[in-house]
């Protein structure tokens, strides 16, 4: 399903922080298109072949109850439900951002308790899907909260199924020394947030950890970011090089009258060296 530009538009479709209560924000509500939230989701489906990679499909087809947690404008869980009809899919956010139009099958359900309880009963769900959610909890968060209250929720038995991008430009370097100063700036900035840009590549281990999750599996793909790669690399540079900009213009560590600039001469920095970030999924499931 297809979202309406004009609808989301009038729903407010961005947060006005991702960040938890009392931080400083990083980006604003205007930081973000919205075109690069339709790109997100299309990219991430085209590079993973698919919007989930746990092997839950027959479930899925019989009927299950499904959590997309922090589903933004539900983009992810509306696909979905017109896939899987038997399925009832759910999906949570702090901000009103919810499409005018769905499918009879999903529910979206505004809390505004995200950083502190996930509004369901113990062993509700047979499939959570988190996606794009790093920013909003620092490291000691998804560790105490986060991951905690996700297994609470889920039925045993069932798949628990995360995709993070990992914070990092592929390409780095001397060659590239516009786009590696403004990475590094963003990098710290989200350390002093205490943000975790590698929280993704510690998930399998925190999965672990809590005695919880077994048959933990793990996919890293390649998602271009510039057009040398024709096919997806023009949108990975829409949504990697912004994200950087504007978070530095939110933190007045740029100025919003040179984005233009230095996100042209990035481009001919990643074209030059095809440079790439990495998007993980990793699922498990809790033990019965």
């Amino acid at each position: 399903m297809q979202l309406l530009k004009s609808n989301l538009l009038k729903l407010g479709i961005f947060p006005r922080h991702i960040f938890r209560k009392n931080s400083k924000r990083l980006l604003k509500v205007d930081d973000f298109e919205i075109d690069k939230l339709q790109f997100a989701h299309d990219v991430y489906r085209t590079i993973f072949n698919g919007n989930y990679s746990s092997p839950v499909t027959e479930l899925l087809q019989e009927g299950a109850k499904v959590l997309d947690f922090r589903c933004g404008p539900g983009t992810w869980s509306c696909e979905m439900a017109s896939d899987f009809k038997n399925s009832f899919f759910y999906g949570v956010d702090s901000i009103s951002c919810f499409p005018v139009q769905k499918p009879l099958n999903v529910e979206f359900i505004k809390s505004k308790a995200l950083n502190d309880k996930i509004p369901f009963e113990n062993d509700f769900f047979d499939f959570i899907f988190v996606h794009s959610t790093i920013l909003w909890y620092s490291s000691d968060q998804w560790e105490e909260f986060v991951i905690p209250e996700l297994i609470r929720v889920l039925k045993p038995g069932g798949y628990l199924e995360i995709m993070e991008a990992e914070l990092k430009l592929h390409g780095e370097g001397p060659e590239t020394p516009i786009m590696t100063k403004h990475i590094e700036k963003f990098r710290a900035s989200l350390r002093s947030h205490k943000i975790n840009p590698y929280l993704i590549l510690k998930l399998p281990q925190i999965l672990k950890s809590t005695n919880q999750m077994i048959n933990i599996q793990k996919d890293v793909r390649k998602c271009p970011v510039g057009n040398w790669d024709y096919k997806l690399g023009e949108c990975g540079a829409k949504l990697a090089i912004s994200i950087i900009l504007q978070s530095l213009i939110t933190t007045k560590l740029l100025r919003k009258k040179d984005y233009d600039d230095i996100y042209k001469k990035i481009v001919i920095e990643v074209n030059k060296v095809e440079s790439y970030f990495c998007k993980h999924r990793t699922w498990a499931m809790k033990v019965s």
